[in-house]
């Protein structure tokens, strides 16, 4: 098995989706996916042009990201922070 090289926010351009999305505030552990019936932790935070925010898990927010952004959402993106904790407990 190859190892997985993490990336960090810095380095990663896919963290955040846009200009504002640095303004958007970390993810906590209290955090849980937005979509309906799933309660995973949050990876993923958008702030829609309302100014309501949700928050998706890596699974759902992915899927979601194009839509969102499509639509002006301000995004951003911790997934990597799970590639950076299996590194750890590997």
């Amino acid at each position: 098995m190859q190892p997985v090289e993490a990336t960090s926010p810095e380095t990663d351009p896919t963290t955040m989706h846009d200009d504002g999305a640095s303004s958007l505030a970390a993810l906590t552990a209290f955090d849980r996916c937005d979509s309906a019936g799933c309660t995973a932790a949050a990876y993923v935070r958008a702030r829609l042009s309302s100014g309501l925010e949700l928050v998706f898990c890596a699974h759902h927010g992915h899927e979601l990201i194009p839509a969102l952004a499509g639509q002006g959402a301000s995004i951003r993106d911790d997934s990597h922070t799970l590639i950076e904790n299996r590194s750890i407990g590997a």
